[in-house]
């Protein structure tokens, strides 16, 4: 997929972790077992501190196999985008795209206008980024980075977000291997994304209030069912199960089911 170059951005760092934070982080006990799905959401939803965000991220991040994290939230207004930007994992990597590259990354551009995830491989893609970016794609050269896999978020107004995973020569990852972290990664974003925002608190606070019937099909939604599947369970037509998804996510101010649910957890809506 073709990508453009990025516009011009500024960049206000995060209250970024120090190079040991990171560290303790990778060490806080979370680490130290292995987590099913409902564990990465009870502990995303816990996440009160940029800290907490970094020590989260990183076990993700090491939990599935990547070598680097980067994510954060841009406001577009007239004035022109203005990103907070956190970034973990192979500190040179980071360091060097901190300093030179954050504002010619042509994938930041990606995640305004798209949604669904976009994995960037540089067996294929290398060529094209040559042309858009060449300082990016000299430095993917230089540092042996094999793929990108990038998931936007969108929020109310002009609210977006970003969080991406990478590896590099190092890491043992296959194809296959990087398939199969797309689900419960996408379903993550929507957590990181709400984590964030809570924590910079970026989005305006007002009460929401979903229906009974409202609740319950976003309930079943979280448990992993589909339109048709809970229209069967609720004995309501899948259309009228679809009718519900459009009113819950206006509500909610969402795009995807897994941000409503995201959020609708956060909110206390629903229970898992």
């Amino acid at each position: 997929m073709s990508i453009s170059p990025s516009p011009q951005i500024n960049f206000r760092p995060l209250n970024s972790c120090s190079d040991t934070e990171c560290e303790q982080a990778v060490k806080h006990p979370s680490h130290k077992r292995s987590y099913c799905t409902e564990d990465y959401v009870e502990h995303a939803l816990a996440i009160d501190s940029i800290e907490g965000l970094h020590a989260f991220a990183a076990k993700v991040m090491r939990d599935f196999g990547y070598s680097i994290f980067g994510g954060g939230a841009a406001i577009l207004d007239e004035a022109g985008p203005t990103m907070q930007f956190m970034c973990s994992g192979n500190v040179e990597w980071i360091s060097h795209y901190r300093e030179n590259l954050i504002t010619q990354d042509p994938l930041i551009l990606y995640c305004k206008d798209n949604l669904v995830p976009n994995v960037w491989k540089a067996s294929k893609d290398i060529d094209h980024l040559r042309m858009v970016s060449p300082n990016m794609a000299g430095a993917i050269d230089d540092f042996g980075i094999r793929s990108f896999v990038t998931f936007p978020a969108h929020g109310p107004q002009s609210l977006i977000s970003g969080f991406r995973f990478a590896y590099d020569e190092d890491d043992k990852l296959s194809e296959q291997d990087i398939a199969q972290s797309l689900p419960i990664l996408s379903l993550l974003n929507g957590y990181l994304y709400e984590a964030l925002v809570r924590i910079l608190k970026l989005e305006n606070q007002k009460d929401v209030s979903l229906t009974t019937k409202e609740r319950d099909i976003l309930s079943w939604v979280a448990g992993g069912l589909n339109s048709y599947n809970i229209s069967e369970r609720l004995n309501i037509s899948e259309n009228t199960v679809l009718y519900h998804m459009k009113n819950i996510h206006k509500k909610l101010e969402v795009k995807t089911r897994q941000h409503a649910v995201a959020k609708a957890l956060k909110l206390n809506l629903i229970e898992v």
